[in-house]
């Protein structure tokens, strides 16, 4: 019969501490997805944009990620997968920083798009370096874990970001 902890040490003691640190950056960098659909608000109240103009920072943000996706698969083969995960993490952060700083509407865009880039840089090579740290027979389990972990950190960060009062908004940048 299982017992409690034995459940728990089947469901987590079958990996290293290498991948719950690669699990728990995950669930951190999508907790900051919410910054792509709250940016629209914040341009809107912060900067004076219209709808359109927010939508369109916002469309550009998209475009960041689906461009960095294949460049930053590349960038983990020649970088490694511990430099481009910290790439993506750290230029991420500081670009959505940045974003609650700026003030001009075409830097407040390039932001956006540097900002979408940064955080979709993450996944390729999170994903090479679980690969790399988790026998084959655990992979399926660990991938599942990821998925978790990505809509965990999902949960956490609109449920946070929705609790923020409109006139605070600067403050989830």
């Amino acid at each position: 019969m299982r017992t409690p902890s034995n459940r728990l040490f089947a469901a987590i003691g079958e990996f290293s501490p290498t991948f719950w640190a690669i699990w728990l950056a995950i669930l951190v960098n999508r907790m900051a997805n919410f910054v792509a659909v709250f940016l629209a608000l914040f341009l809107r109240q912060k900067h004076g944009f219209s709808d359109a103009q927010a939508g369109w920072v916002v469309g550009l943000w998209g475009i960041g990620s689906t461009v960095m996706a294949p460049i930053s698969g590349a960038l983990t083969d020649e970088l490694g997968r511990r430099r481009t995960m910290l790439l993506g993490l750290i230029f991420g952060g500081l670009s959505v920083v940045a974003i609650a700083f700026a003030e001009q509407p075409l830097l407040l865009t390039v932001l956006a798009f540097i900002g979408g880039a940064t955080q979709q840089c993450f996944y390729p090579a999170s994903n090479a370096a679980i690969a790399d740290v988790v026998p084959s027979p655990c992979r399926a389990r660990a991938y599942g874990r990821v998925y978790w972990a990505a809509n965990l950190g999902l949960t956490i960060g609109f449920s946070i970001a929705g609790f923020v009062p409109e006139a605070y908004l600067f403050w989830l940048f």
